[in-house]
């Protein structure tokens, strides 16, 4: 046994070949190859040294089998490792809020949208509403409208607090309840049963062409509240034209217009002039004549003025004076004025005789398509700008 050396342990042992031993180099078994990692900064992501032991097994085998000799294993391995966090994520984040939607759009198609909620449909209620009026809804200023109105319960539950209101609209509306009411209430309704409510509106009048008439319907179904409202009814109004007659001895500014005596006198003639007024509502018209008559002892001057329209024409046969007129727009105004001249007789003394009678006016209303007519009472001595059994208008002898 050979002495050890300076710097060799005591316990170890050295064994010295003889000089003629065959000597033979065995060179040092390779070390395992490095770990094969991806890093990011500096952290070894897949190092099996930073596996917990229960993994590091499956990881070598996995290692050496698939990422030493393929690597692209490995990104392959990435990217589904990738997808599988990603989507379990979104389905957390899903279900957090409540609500798994699917939402699919090909093309033109709208959205679609389904929701894990569960969803209850609630179907409304059968029911016949049905408002009723004229069979030709057409009215002027001043007249009367009857509406019906009928609710029928047409499904196996009863309705409760039932209200059935009308509504009406239209600018300007004013209207007076004579017979029913507008708001009906009725505490319950089986089924196939109908409830009614039937009234009518006096001295209508409205600054609008039409009245826009619906009826609401509320009600209650097992707890449940519901509401109606019935198509609209257009009741159309023929325009509110307004036509007046005026005799003048006198301007409004106290010029003399008349000629001869005042009081008229018998034998005696005695001149005014006559006014034919016309004041349009809220539809165009067309087609408009205005006509009168001349009484006996009066007779056409000649002289007139007009606004608008065509001139005055007479017809001295008939005793027939006209204005026509082609058309008249909405809210428009005209006036026609002409001279006639009066010598009362015996029998007039102390009466107040007719200047013009059998006055009228027609019309087409370019709205509702059909005719206007209106007629003015007769014309005396007895003037507007008098006052009422005035010694002016009757005639002395």
């Amino acid at each position: 046994m050979a002495k050890p050396e300076p710097n060799q342990k005591p316990d170890q042992e050295i064994t010295v070949l003889p000089e003629n031993a065959e000597t033979k180099v065995v060179s040092a078994p390779k070390k395992p190859a490095v770990n094969f990692f991806i890093k990011v900064g500096k952290l070894n992501v897949f190092s099996h040294e930073y596996l917990p032991p229960f993994l590091k097994k499956p990881y070598q085998k996995r290692r050496k089998k698939f990422y030493e000799q393929k690597r692209f294993h490995l990104l392959v391995d990435i990217i589904l490792l990738f997808i599988v966090l990603a989507s379990i994520f979104t389905t957390v984040h899903l279900l957090a809020n409540k609500g798994l939607y699917l939402a699919i759009n090909l093309g033109r198609w709208p959205i679609i949208s389904i929701e894990s909620k569960k969803t209850i449909e609630i179907t409304a209620p059968v029911i016949e509403q049905e408002l009723l009026a004229p069979k030709q809804p057409l009215i002027k200023t001043g007249d009367s409208l009857t509406l019906k109105i009928t609710v029928k319960n047409n499904q196996a539950a009863g309705l409760d607090n039932i209200q059935m209101q009308t509504l009406l609209k239209a600018d300007g509306l004013s209207y007076q309840i004579t017979a029913g009411q507008i708001l009906k209430t009725e505490a319950a309704l089986k089924q196939n049963q109908s409830l009614n409510n039937q009234f009518t509106l006096s001295n209508l009048s409205a600054d609008a062409s039409e009245i826009i008439i619906t009826s609401e319907l509320s009600f209650m179904v097992r707890g449940k509240n519901y509401s109606f409202v019935s198509q609209p009814l257009a009741i159309k109004l023929s325009s509110d034209l307004k036509f007046t007659i005026q005799g003048k001895y006198y301007t409004a500014d106290g010029d003399q217009l008349g000629v001869g005596p005042l009081p008229p006198e018998v034998g005696q003639t005695t001149s005014y002039w006559l006014f034919w007024k016309l004041a349009n509502g809220f539809n165009d018209l067309n087609n408009l004549i205005v006509s009168a008559a001349l009484p006996s002892q009066v007779i056409f001057t000649g002289k007139t003025s007009v606004t608008s329209g065509q001139g005055i024409s007479y017809n001295p046969a008939a005793g027939i004076i006209t204005w026509e007129l082609a058309e008249l727009s909405a809210k428009e105004t005209a006036q026609a004025g002409f001279e006639i001249e009066l010598t009362p007789i015996l029998a007039q003394i102390d009466t107040s005789p007719p200047l013009l009678i059998n006055n009228s006016l027609r019309a087409t209303d370019n709205f509702t398509n059909q005719e206007i007519k209106i007629t003015a009472p007769s014309l005396t001595t007895n003037l507007a700008d008098f006052s009422a059994d005035s010694p002016l208008s009757k005639v002395i002898k």
